[in-house]
C-alpha cells in the first residue's frame, strides 16, 4: 500500500481537485493530511472527506511530512504538495518503479498549468534526472524502510526536498517517472515568470554554496507552498 502524505497550510482552493485526482487511482492507498495551522476551510474540507487528518503543533513542510510518516501504514511513502494533481495510473507507476530493488527513491516530472511557451521550457527541464531539476512539487516517493533508514526529512525551513535527495542519491538510484504531476503555477503568477525563475535559481545555487536555509526562506514564504 502507498501512504500519500500531504502537508497543508491554507489550501482550501486546491484540496477538492487534489482529492478527486487521488480517488481515481487503482492502487491501494491511504491519504494523510498534516495541517500546519490553517486559518481557512482546509481542515473542514479534509474532515468531510474522511481521510486521516493530523493537526501538527507547528507549521513547516519538513516537520509536517515527518509527522505524517509516523502515522503511515503503507510500505511506500509518497510526499505530495497540496496544490498538485495526479494523473491516472500515477500510483501504479510508483509500484512498478520500486519493484527494481536498485531504485532507492524517485519523483515524477512536472507539468505547470496553464500551458504556454515559458511553462513548456520549464516543464522540459524537470524531465532531467538531476538534483538541480527535481523538486518536492513533483512528488517524492520511497519505501518506508528507506525513509526510516535516513531518518526522514531534515527539519529545515526550506530546501528539505533537495537535502533529502542529496542523501538518497548517495545510497541508490533515483528514478523519474515520465508521467507528469500537474503542478500549480501560482508562484509564477504572483511574482511574474521571469522573477520567480530567477528566485528559484538563486535559492538553489546559494543553497549548494552553503547558505543558511533560514535566510533563504525569506524568499519563499509559506503561502507559496
Amino acid at each position: 500500500m502507498i501512504s500519500i502524505i500531504i502537508p497543508v497550510l491554507n489550501e482550501e482552493k486546491n484540496l477538492a481537485s487534489l482529492i478527486e485526482s487521488i480517488r481515481i487511482q487503482n492502487v491501494a492507498h491511504e491519504l494523510i493530511f498534516v495541517d500546519g495551522g490553517s486559518t481557512d476551510k482546509s481542515q473542514e474540507i479534509i474532515s468531510k472527506s474522511n481521510f486521516k487528518f493530523i493537526s501538527a503543533n507547528r507549521k513547516g513542510r519538513a516537520f509536517q511530512m515527518n509527522e505524517g510518516a509516523k502515522f503511515a501504514s503503507g510500505d511506500i511513502l509518497f510526499f505530495l504538495h497540496a496544490d498538485c494533481k495526479l494523473q491516472a495510473d500515477s500510483l501504479s507507476e510508483i509500484i512498478k518503479v520500486l519493484e527494481d530493488k536498485t531504485v532507492i527513491a524517485g519523483s515524477f516530472v512536472m507539468e505547470l498549468r496553464p500551458k504556454g511557451p515559458f511553462y513548456r521550457i520549464y516543464n522540459a527541464f524537470t524531465t532531467i534526472n538531476s538534483i538541480f531539476f527535481t523538486y518536492g512539487d513533483a512528488g517524492l516517493f520511497m519505501r518506508k524502510v528507506t525513509f526510516k533508514y535516513i531518518n526522514g526529512f531534515k527539519e529545515i525551513p526550506i530546501m528539505e526536498d533537495i537535502e533529502i535527495q542529496q542523501r538518497l542519491r548517495k545510497i541508490g538510484r533515483f528514478n523519474k517517472i515520465k508521467i507528469p504531476i500537474i503542478t500549480s503555477s501560482r508562484r509564477f503568477k504572483e511574482n511574474g515568470s521571469l522573477k520567480q525563475i530567477l528566485i528559484d535559481i538563486y535559492i538553489i545555487l546559494t543553497w549548494h554554496l552553503g547558505w543558511n536555509a533560514g535566510k533563504l526562506k525569506t524568499l519563499y514564504p509559506d503561502d507559496y507552498r
